[in-house]
């Protein structure tokens, strides 16, 4: 997966310095450095909706300090392929997805484990019993949201794609994994 930017041109560069009156030694730094923040960001799927979640539950839910984790795991893990997510009451909620996962697996397992959550906060669905096929239609609904946001085909190239993707899950009953 691919977690850095393409580099600025020396046209944009330029716009750059004269604009802020900053030294090239600065843009090129700065861009370094950015770069290597970036480095981190695989662990950053669907923040969008992972901050809107947090934000609605804690302004909403009588849990004022709630958050969510989203975090690799070693292949070896349990549910190799797919994700996990664990319900920690009034406090958190961690997520868990296969570091060997494509970007958009992860993606698609990631939202489905959001759709648990979502489960479990709006419909008292309990943190120990399956909410399927509800946590893959949350995790449809937020990625057709991101793919009408974006405009174009970042993940996926159409709707088809995305609920294609989510029925793949389904095969987890027969011990098949996400393979989109």
């Amino acid at each position: 997966m691919k977690h850095s930017m393409n580099p600025i041109s020396n046209e944009t560069k330029e716009k750059i310095k004269n604009t802020l009156s900053v030294s090239s030694q600065n843009i090129d730094n700065f861009e370094k450095l950015y770069n290597k923040l970036l480095k981190n960001i695989s662990y950053q799927y669907l923040a969008h909706i992972i901050r809107t979640l947090e934000t609605y539950i804690r302004e909403n839910k009588d849990m004022p300090f709630f958050r969510i984790t989203c975090n690799p795991a070693k292949p070896e893990e349990p549910a190799k392929g797919l994700a996990w997510g664990l319900y920690r009451p009034a406090y958190s909620y961690d997520i868990s997805y296969d570091e060997t996962a494509s970007e958009v697996q992860a993606r698609v397992a990631i939202a489905h484990e959001l759709g648990h959550l979502f489960c479990i906060i709006e419909l008292q669905t309990n943190a120990e019993k399956s909410s399927e096929p509800l946590s893959s239609l949350f995790g449809i609904i937020a990625m057709l949201h991101k793919f009408q946001m974006l405009n174009k085909k970042e993940h996926h190239k159409s709707e088809d794609d995305i609920i294609s993707d989510f029925s793949l899950l389904m095969n987890r009953k027969n011990r098949i994994t996400n393979i989109s």
